[in-house]
Order: C-alpha cells, then sequence, then structure tokens
C-alpha cells in the first residue's frame, strides 16, 4: 500500500501533533498499514523531528515478537513472580501496539520524584497514605470513573495515566508503581468485588485503604461490610497480599469482560490466551 505524497505529509504532521490523543490514533493506524508504509514515513520525516522518532518506534514495534510469545518471556522475578509494571503496559499493546512505554515509565519517575521529598523515612503509615492520597486525587486529578460501564481504557495503564481515571484495580496500580519507586511497603489486595491497598509495616502492623475512593482507609470490619451488600461472605483470606501474577490476571480478565461488552470477539479470545499464559507458566495460588 502507498499512501502517497498528500497522505505521507498529513501524517508527518498528525505524528507531530501536540494532542497525544491525536498522535496516538494515528500511531495505530500507522502500525496497522505495515512496514512498508512506516518505511517510506519514515524517510520522509525531517531528521531528529517528532514525526521521525513516533515512525522509528512505530518500526521497532512492528518488529517485536507477537504478544503472545512477549507474555511469555516476561521476566520472572524470584520466587516466579511477573513485574505488575512491565507486564501491564505489555498487555496494554494489545488495544495500542505501538505504545511508547518508556515515555510512560519517564512519567512514573517523575512523578514519584515529586513525591519524594513529601514523605520521610520515619513517617507514620498513616501519613504516608494522606501524602500518596494527596499527591495522587488532590495534586495530580486522578479520580475514580464513578458509575459507568467499564471501557477497555479503564483498565489499559497508559490510558489511566492520560485519562486520570480508571478502575479500582487500575488506580490501586498506580499507587503501587509509585510507592515500589520510593521503596514503600504497600502491597496489593485482591478481594472480591473491589481491589484495594495496604500498607505493612516491619512489625507486620497492617493498615487497609482505597485508592479509588481517595485513600479512604478501611477496617477489615468495613470490608466485610462492603461484600456483604453484593451477598458475599467475608473471609480473612481476603486481605492477603496479591502476587503481581495475580493483579495481572484480574486485570486481563476486567478487560476480557468490557470486550464482551462491546462484542469484540477477536480481543476476547486473544486475552484468554494471555490468561492461559500466565497461570500455564505459574498456576495461581488460591
Amino acid at each position: 500500500m502507498n499512501p502517497g505524497r498528500t497522505r505521507v505529509r498529513a501524517i508527518l504532521s498528525l505524528l507531530a501533533d501536540p494532542d497525544d490523543d491525536i498522535v496516538d490514533i494515528v500511531r495505530r493506524k500507522l502500525f496497522s498499514m505495515g512496514e512498508p508504509v512506516v518505511r517510506e514515513v519514515l524517510d520522509a520525516a525531517p531528521g531528529g523531528s517528532q514525526a521521525q522518532r513516533e515512525a522509528g518506534r512505530i518500526l521497532l514495534c512492528l518488529r517485536e515478537p507477537p504478544l503472545e510469545t512477549q507474555f511469555r518471556n516476561l521476566h520472572e522475578r524470584a520466587g516466579g513472580d511477573v513485574d505488575l509494571e512491565t507486564a501491564s503496559f505489555t498487555l496494554a499493546k494489545l488495544e495500542y501496539p505501538a505504545l511508547n512505554i518508556q515515555r510512560y515509565r519517564s512519567r512514573l519517575n517523575k512523578m514519584a520524584g515529586q513525591l519524594a521529598p513529601s514523605i520521610a523515612p520515619d513517617d507514620h503509615p498513616l501519613r504516608v497514605i494522606r501524602t500518596l492520597n494527596h499527591y495522587v486525587h488532590d495534586l495530580q486529578g486522578f479520580r475514580g470513573q464513578g458509575n459507568v460501564p467499564a471501557s477497555p481504557a479503564a483498565s489499559y495503564m497508559n490510558r489511566v495515566l492520560d485519562r486520570k481515571t480508571g478502575l479500582p484495580i487500575s488506580i490501586s496500580a498506580l499507587y503501587l508503581f509509585l510507592a515500589r519507586r520510593l521503596e514503600l511497603p504497600v502491597l496489593g489486595v485482591g478481594m472480591p468485588v473491589h481491589f484495594i491497598l495496604k500498607y505493612r509495616t516491619a512489625d507486620a502492623m497492617e493498615f487497609l485503604f482505597d485508592p479509588y475512593n481517595r485513600g479512604q482507609l478501611l477496617t477489615a470490619n468495613e470490608c466485610a461490610e462492603y461484600l456483604s451488600r453484593f451477598d458475599v461472605a467475608f473471609e480473612p483470606s481476603m486481605l492477603r497480599q496479591s502476587s503481581d501474577r495475580q493483579i495481572l490476571t484480574r486485570m486481563i480478565l476486567n478487560l476480557r469482560a468490557a470486550y464482551r461488552n462491546q462484542n469484540d470477539a477477536r480481543k476476547v479470545d486473544a486475552l484468554e490466551r494471555l490468561a492461559r499464559i500466565l497461570l500455564n507458566r505459574h498456576p495461581l495460588q488460591e
């Protein structure tokens, strides 16, 4: 397929657009056109320009292994767990195959750098949680998406960072990414129905909190009361730490549900294959 000079010029202009959403749409479209077209656009791009960088990254993405292979090759940490941050951005390539992951890592690095001066090593856990909440919700403007149907964008971490809204597990993942950069003992808790976090101190004290609801502190009794609204019988084991593999699998299942609602059988099938790869490599422990 030859897009023609006029179309190439239009693509170059759009790749340099200051609106990230427009650039993202063009990335996906250009990726779908294939390597010959991307090469033509790359050859026509001015040296050192944003359009040249974008086209170059798309070309690299086209040469990457298939997404299933990338999932099989996810680096395992000690104990056989995956790295949630790497895996969740890899997952986003299902919808955004030309995703520039480093751009989002850099954004997270910057956020953690802004947050770091506000947290001292001897701060009480409750103060640390309040500081995280203030930064994420008040200063950065992140929020739960409210009572609207869950779209795939609410689960893809690149879109969560762009739109500053998402599902409970997505907002919690943002907290986890920042906490890990700051070496804070914040852990995921895959409670049924609603994902939350806990801060575990060196002497094993735990503070439950809900990033989706502006970091509201919770007790085990409050968690039980919440689950009772959905006819779920509470058990203390529901507040155990979730592994990154378990968190990622839950993200995949949320995406599967969102695509089912959109009647997108191809994406549903792709997500089921990715889930099987995770489970076959290291079955989840209940």
